[in-house]
């Protein structure tokens, strides 16, 4: 699990280069494994949550959580950039993308944003 915490916070730098980021992740819990599954779809839904940051947001500022306690992982993209009404319909597929990793995740996902307000992309997802 270390691993992927690292991954996460090298995947940040490289994708918000040039965003001031600050990257919260308390020390894991070792004892438990990961499936590759789980592993694969949590990474690509926070990677997919960086891209949109990166490419729609024109924010200046990103905070990401990252909490693994017992058998659940909680995580949290919080940008301060231009945001947009979650109740439009959007053309691309990274919104998309985000609700179906969250489904093979079994996790739940929240999506919260306003024009000018920026987005905060939650999820909360239980591995076993």
């Amino acid at each position: 699990m270390q691993d992927l915490v690292i991954r996460m916070k090298e995947a940040a730098d490289s994708i918000l280069a040039g965003i001031d980021c600050e990257f919260k992740s308390p020390p894991v819990d070792l004892s438990h494994k990961l499936t590759l599954q789980f592993r694969q779809n949590l990474f690509l839904l926070y990677k997919e949550a960086l891209t949109n940051v990166a490419r729609h947001a024109r924010a200046s500022r990103v905070e990401i959580n990252v909490l693994q306690q017992d058998q659940s992982w909680r995580l949290s993209v919080h940008d301060n950039g231009v945001g947009f009404d979650p109740q439009v319909s959007h053309s691309g597929n990274g919104l998309k993308n985000l609700r179906l990793r969250a489904v093979k995740l079994s996790g739940v996902l929240t999506i919260e944003s306003q024009p000018g307000r920026g987005t905060t992309v939650s999820l909360s997802a239980k591995h076993f």
